[in-house]
C-alpha cells in the first residue's frame, strides 16, 4: 500500500506560526514556494533539520491511540504542513489534503500505526526518516552535541544527550514508545505514563505491552 513517490530536505529552524501565517498571507502562492526554496537550500544549522519522505495520493495516517494526534490545523500547501511537523521535535508523520487544506500532525510512525487508503483522493502522507546516523554520534554523549538537536535531548541529571519522552533507546535509534498489546522486545519499551510495562508469560510466549497491574491470579504474566 506504501508507495514513496518523492522525498524532499527540510532545512527549516524552529520558527513561530505566527510567522508562517504572516508569509502566508503575506505573498501569492508563487512567491511562498520561492521563499520556501531560498530557506530549503540556503546553509543553515544542520541539527535541527529532517528528511521527509511523500505517500501516493489517496491515503492517510491511522494513529493505534488518539493521544498521538499532536494538532489539526488548516494549512495553504503541503510543504508548510511539512514545515508545521519539523518544527515539532515529537512529529514524526503527518498527513495532508490539497483540498480541504487539512494538516495534522502525528506523535507516531508506522509501529504505532499504520497508513491506510483515505476517503479522499488529495490526501497524502509525509514521514520524518529515521536512520542509526542521526543517532550513533550523539546519544549519551555531551549536552553540547544535542543542543537545538531534533532528535534527542538534554538529560539534567547526567549531563548528557538521551531520547526524548515517549521514546526509549534501542540500540539504535530513539524508538517509540509503544502501546496496549504491542508486542515489546525490553522494559523501557511501553508509555510508561499510560501504566504500561513490557510483561511475558511464563510459557514463554511474545511479551507485550500491558498495564502493570495485568496479573492473573496465578500470576501468569512478570516482569521482564
Amino acid at each position: 500500500m506504501l508507495q514513496n513517490i518523492s522525498s524532499i530536505e527540510v532545512y527549516l529552524k524552529r520558527i513561530s506560526e505566527k510567522t508562517l501565517s504572516v508569509s502566508f498571507y503575506s505573498h501569492n502562492s508563487i512567491m511562498l514556494h520561492i521563499i520556501l526554496l531560498i530557506l530549503i537550500i540556503s546553509p543553515i544549522d544542520s541539527v535541527y533539520q529532517s528528511t521527509l519522505q511523500f505517500t501516493s495520493i489517496g491515503l492517510q495516517y491511522q494513529p493505534n491511540n488518539n493521544l498521538q494526534l499532536i494538532s489539526t490545523k488548516s494549512i495553504k500547501t503541503k510543504l508548510l504542513c511539512s514545515a508545521q511537523c519539523n518544527q515539532l521535535t515529537t512529529c514524526r508523520i503527518f498527513d495532508y489534503d490539497t483540498v480541504s487544506k487539512r494538516c495534522r500532525l502525528f506523535e507516531g510512525d508506522l509501529t504505532t500505526g499504520s497508513i491506510i487508503s483515505s476517503s479522499s483522493s488529495t490526501s497524502v502522507v509525509g514521514t520524518v526518516q529515521i536512520s542509526s546516523n542521526l543517532y550513533s554520534s550523539v546519544y549519551n554523549q555531551s549536552c553540547q552535541l544535542c543542543h537545538q538537536n531534533r532528535y534527542e535531548t538534554c538529560c539534567t541529571n547526567t549531563s548528557t544527550c538521551q531520547c526524548p519522552g515517549h521514546t526509549y533507546w534501542n540500540g539504535s535509534v530513539c524508538a517509540l514508545q509503544l502501546f496496549v498489546n504491542a508486542t515489546c522486545g525490553q522494559s523501557n519499551a511501553c508509555r510508561s505514563d499510560l501504566n504500561l510495562s513490557c510483561l511475558s508469560d511464563c510459557y514463554g510466549y511474545s511479551s507485550k505491552c500491558l498495564p502493570s497491574a495485568t496479573y492473573s491470579k496465578k500470576k501468569i504474566y512478570s516482569h521482564i
